[in-house]
C-alpha cells in the first residue's frame, strides 16, 4: 500500500526532520510503536502538508504545532477544559487502551486520529473536527487511509470537495 501511495504523491527531493536511523527504536521505547506505514511516511517525506491543506504530524518535529506528541498535550488541555468548565463528554486519549492519538490535521482545524486499540497495525482511524458532531471511521491503516483519500475513494466528513487536487502535491515544511 505505501508504495502505491508513493506513486500517488512524489516524495520531496529534500525531506525536512527526517529521523535518524535510531529515532524509531527510542521513540517506540519511550512513546509508542507508530504503525509501520506511518514511519515509512515520516522517514521517507519528513514534516510537511499535502495541497496546501493536510498537515501530517511528525513525533520528530521541532514545530509543537506540526509533532504528534506536543498536539496530544495540546489537544488533552483542550479536552480538559471543555470537561470541566462545560460538562462537555469528550473520548479517551493516549496513552489508554483505545485511546486517540493524532496523526494529521488540517488547515481548517479538523484532527485525524490513530484510535490505538491493539497492535498498531490494527489501529483504526477517526477523522473529526470542532465544528461539528459528524466523525468519520475507517477500519484499516494509515496508507490505506492516506490513498483512498487521495485518490477520492473515500470521502472524509470535514474535508473540502476540492480536496485534494487531481495530482496531490506534498510540500515540506519551510520552518516559517
Amino acid at each position: 500500500m505505501f508504495r502505491e501511495l508513493t506513486k500517488i504523491l512524489q516524495a520531496p527531493d529534500v525531506p525536512v526532520e527526517q529521523p535518524a536511523s535510531n529515532d524509531w527504536a527510542m521513540l517506540d521505547v519511550d512513546f509508542c510503536e507508530f504503525p509501520l506505514d506511518f514511519k515509512q511516511f515520516i522517514s521517507v517525506y519528513g514534516t510537511g502538508q499535502i495541497d496546501n491543506f493536510l498537515w501530517i504530524l511528525n513525533p520528530f518535529s521541532k514545530n509543537k504545532y506540526l509533532n504528534n506528541i506536543s498536539q496530544l498535550d495540546l489537544i488533552r488541555e483542550g479536552f480538559h477544559i471543555a470537561e470541566k468548565d462545560f460538562g462537555e463528554e469528550v473520548p479517551s486519549l493516549f496513552p489508554a487502551s483505545g485511546g486517540l492519538l493524532p496523526f494529521a490535521i488540517t488547515d481548517n482545524g479538523d484532527t485525524v486520529f490513530f484510535k490505538t486499540e491493539g497492535l498498531s497495525s490494527k489501529w483504526s482511524i477517526l477523522v473529526t473536527s470542532p465544528r461539528d458532531p459528524e466523525k468519520d471511521v475507517f477500519h484499516f491503516g494509515f496508507s490505506a487511509w492516506l490513498l483512498q483519500t487521495l485518490t477520492k475513494t473515500i470521502k472524509n466528513c470535514c474535508f473540502p470537495s476540492d480536496f485534494p487536487l487531481e495530482k496531490p502535491i506534498f510540500i515540506p515544511y519551510s520552518g516559517s
